[in-house]
């Protein structure tokens, strides 16, 4: 996990995030924010949990969100979308993927977590 910048913050919530969400809006996906910023209270408690692998988190440096999925059922209703495996979710991977090197989706990790998109700058220096 990198250190805290507020750079990298403000690109990814102001710039990235943005472009992020009017997509989903473009291809009719409906999302919604599930988490973003977290605390490492929050965190070690998903991590005690078993619901995340690490402490180190994006999440603490204002670096990653996780995103929902909705769909309309046929009353009308919204429902999640529980299927990791839905072709929306790569859509969604593979658009965020694309809006810049440092960006990463949860869903090609071995262990998927298609709902979370990311930003890991790529530094030289």
């Amino acid at each position: 996990m990198k250190p805290f910048s507020l750079e990298n913050a403000y690109y990814f919530t102001n710039v990235l995030i943005p472009k992020y969400v009017a997509f989903a809006k473009a291809q009719k996906i409906l999302i919604f924010r599930g988490e973003a910023q977290r605390f490492i209270d929050r965190q070690t408690e998903l991590y005690n949990a078993g619901r995340s692998w690490t402490l180190r988190s994006d999440h603490l440096v204002c670096c990653a969100e996780d995103y929902e999925m909705l769909m309309r059922g046929d009353d009308g209703k919204l429902r999640w979308v529980q299927d990791e495996n839905h072709p929306d979710w790569e859509k969604l991977g593979a658009y965020w993927e694309s809006l810049d090197p440092g960006c990463y989706w949860g869903g090609r990790w071995d262990s998927k977590d298609v709902a979370h998109v990311g930003f890991d700058p790529r530094e030289d220096d």
